[in-house]
């Protein structure tokens, strides 16, 4: 497993990357797969059963001396045994490990999705897109609906490597609609850097196997479960831990029109709250 910290094409993102980074370039890969086929394909053993079983790139503070921005190895995906922390949603968009007390009066928040005018997309895991870790400032400004939440500066570096996934308890006056998350890295200039983004379709939110009843009341919550995917990165001493719900990231992701329908037309578009 390599795991690179580079897109697909030459995106210059909003955050630079050591000197390091091409450890793993064309050529480098090119020689691993073919060792990796020598060994399993032909029974050539050119040192390829003594390579690590993994090498990722930790990403992290693109100040000098910052922990993070650095090649390493492991034998294990995890690369160490994880702790898997939970950060609640609290009142005054806060994020943190102390649950919010139960049926708390403030306990929600709210915002309105458009179909007809959709969450732009801005960064992310994309092919043909612009892709990267763009800063999400940009696409925020003078948007109503989507809601962002954040730690408190961080007394100590964090490290995470592993999966993310954001469980949601939503309702919606729509038959459907969709949820989005953005894991962002909130920089002590302001910076919201784009980590890990995804969707989820509540219609789909017990499989895709076979969609669930659609909603006939917004008084109905239900849970929606965003995996963000797997990641290695390092928050920095002073940074914040971000995250950024919305409805839509387009075109990413195509718009649900919240009316049950999968796909949209001109016909079939209506606003969820």
């Amino acid at each position: 497993l390599i795991m690179k910290w580079s897109t697909h094409g030459d995106d210059r993102p909003d955050l630079p990357i050591e000197l390091n980074q091409n450890r793993f370039d064309d050529m480098h890969v090119s020689q691993h797969r073919k060792a990796f086929l020598d060994y399993y394909m032909m029974g050539i053993d050119m040192g390829y059963s003594k390579e690590p079983a993994v090498y990722y790139y930790v990403m992290g503070d693109d100040a000098p001396g910052a922990p993070g921005m650095e090649w390493r190895t492991a034998d294990t995906w995890p690369p160490f045994p994880i702790e898997e922390t939970a950060y609640y949603l609290n009142a005054e968009n806060a994020l943190s490990t102390t649950a919010p007390e139960t049926g708390a009066a403030s306990a929600n928040a709210s915002f309105a999705y458009d179909p007809a005018n959709p969450f732009p997309t801005h960064g992310g895991a994309n092919l043909l897109l612009p892709a990267g870790p763009f800063d999400q400032r940009e696409v925020n400004k003078d948007r109503t609906d989507y809601l962002a939440f954040a730690s408190s500066p961080l007394t100590e570096p964090i490290e995470i490597g592993g999966p993310v996934t954001v469980p949601l308890y939503v309702s919606t006056d729509a038959p459907d609609t969709d949820f989005t998350a953005k894991l962002v890295d909130i920089f002590p200039d302001g910076r919201e850097i784009l980590m890990l983004d995804s969707i989820q379709r509540v219609k789909f939110r017990d499989g895709f196997e076979e969609a669930a009843p659609l909603l006939t009341s917004a008084d109905e919550v239900v849970k929606v479960t965003v995996d963000l995917g797997h990641i290695s990165w390092i928050f920095n001493t002073g940074h914040k831990i971000g995250l950024q719900i919305s409805s839509s990231n387009y075109p990413r992701f195509e718009k649900n029109p919240n009316t049950g329908d999968d796909f949209p037309s001109e016909d079939n578009l209506r606003v969820a709250n």
